[in-house]
Parts: structure tokens; C-alpha cells; sequence
């Protein structure tokens, strides 16, 4: 009786043992994983669906790798947003964006975007009017969080940057977003009064020179099936 015993306590202490030895495997592959992914970047078959879901919601951007990171969880590096050479066109960079995901869709393996949170980023607006010069709005050191909400609405928040030697704050809503990709800078719609505005906002900052640095808080909303509708 005794000899079963002793041989039962030892097959239970090897049973033990290749338990523990299986956890300590498991959380060295999972630190390795969360290293290389962090390190390298997540592999295409994850930063597709990404990005196929954003344009689905009006943003085709672009960005050299998508890494995993414990502590902020998704990330974007280098991302880049309107086409190459197309003068006409707002571009944008910004050197990291934060991307957050819907949690309950991720169990279900589907990347679903809730919100952008882009660092240090630049954008070029072109202001193009029929019989009138280029000008171009310079906005630089951005930071911000875009949300996506439900109905095709954007919600930007804490927006900074800085043009002009001042300090601009912006946040603003945008509905039926989706369809705001179909705007042209240079096409007679746009020729409306906020473009004019903007236009004389860059002639008016081109001729001051401040002695601090000011701050403009901004409140904007649109419709993106108008560009007129900018308020």
C-alpha cells in the first residue's frame, strides 16, 4: 500500500512539475510574441482588414507598420494621408497614431477602428479659387483623437497645433463622413464663403507678427455630403 502511494505522490509530482514547466513555456511564448510584434510589426492579414474598415469609413490613409505594444495596445507609424503629387489635395502625416479597436468585435477576430489618436503630425490644406493664386493653410505639431462614431459621424477632439506662430484649438463633429472624400479643393463648390474665409484667414496671418503666442479656439461642424455646409 505504501509503495502505491509513494508511487502516486510521484507520478503527481512529475505531473506538477511538466505543468509548471508547459505555464512558463507558454508566458515565455506570449512575452516573444508581444516582443516580435512590438518590434516588428503585425503581419499584413491584420493591417488589411485595418485598413479596409477605415476607408470603409471615409479615411484612405496609409502607414509604413502596425505594432502591438502592452501598454498602448495598437499603433501606426508613419501614417500618410492623401495621394502623392496630387497638388489639389489635402496631405497629411503624422509620425505615430494610437488605434483604438472595438473590444467585443476583436473576440469575434474582426479589427473594427473606434478612434485615431495621431502624434506630431503636419497637414497641407490647398486653398485653390478660380482666377486666384494657390495659397495653402500649414498646420503643424498636431495632435488629436478622431472618433468614429455610429451614423457615419467623426467626432475630433483635442485638436492642437500650430500655424502662423499661433496656437490653434479645434474640435468639431462631421456627419455622413464617408462621402467627404469626394470633395476637390479646386472645384466650383468649394469656391464657397468658409473656403474665402480660410483664404483671407492665410492672407490676413501672413502679415502679422505676434509678440507671444495666441490661441484660437475653434468650434466646426459639417455635412459631408456638402462642403458648403461648414460652419
Amino acid at each position: 500500500m505504501a509503495t502505491v502511494k509513494s508511487t502516486l505522490w510521484r507520478r503527481c509530482r512529475v505531473t506538477i512539475r511538466w505543468c509548471r514547466i508547459a505555464v512558463l513555456l507558454a508566458i515565455f511564448l506570449l512575452l516573444a510574441a508581444l516582443a516580435y510584434l512590438n518590434r516588428v510589426g503585425l503581419p499584413d492579414f491584420i493591417k488589411a482588414p485595418l485598413l479596409a474598415e477605415l476607408r470603409a469609413r471615409g479615411l484612405d490613409l496609409s502607414f509604413s507598420r502596425l505594432r502591438l505594444s502592452a501598454y498602448r495596445g495598437l499603433f501606426a507609424e508613419n501614417i500618410r494621408f492623401g495621394a502623392t503629387g496630387q497638388a489639389d489635395g489635402p496631405q497629411f502625416f503624422a509620425k505615430e497614431a494610437d488605434v483604438r479597436v472595438n473590444r467585443s468585435a476583436l473576440l469575434r477576430l474582426e479589427v473594427v477602428p473606434t478612434a485615431l489618436i495621431f502624434r506630431q503630425g503636419d497637414l497641407v490644406l490647398p486653398l485653390m479659387e478660380t482666377n486666384q493664386p494657390l495659397q495653402q493653410l500649414r498646420l503643424e505639431a498636431i495632435n488629436t483623437e478622431l472618433r468614429f462614431l455610429p451614423n457615419d459621424q467623426w467626432e475630433l477632439d483635442n485638436f492642437q497645433a500650430d500655424s502662423f506662430g499661433v496656437k490653434i484649438k479645434l474640435s468639431g463633429t462631421l456627419t455622413n463622413a464617408s462621402l467627404a472624400r469626394s470633395w476637390k479643393s479646386g472645384s466650383p463648390t468649394n469656391a464657397a464663403p468658409p473656403l474665402r474665409a480660410l483664404r483671407q484667414f492665410v492672407s490676413t496671418m501672413e502679415k502679422i507678427r505676434f509678440a507671444g503666442t495666441p490661441e484660437i479656439r475653434i468650434r466646426a461642424q459639417a455635412d459631408g455630403r456638402d462642403p458648403r455646409s461648414l460652419r
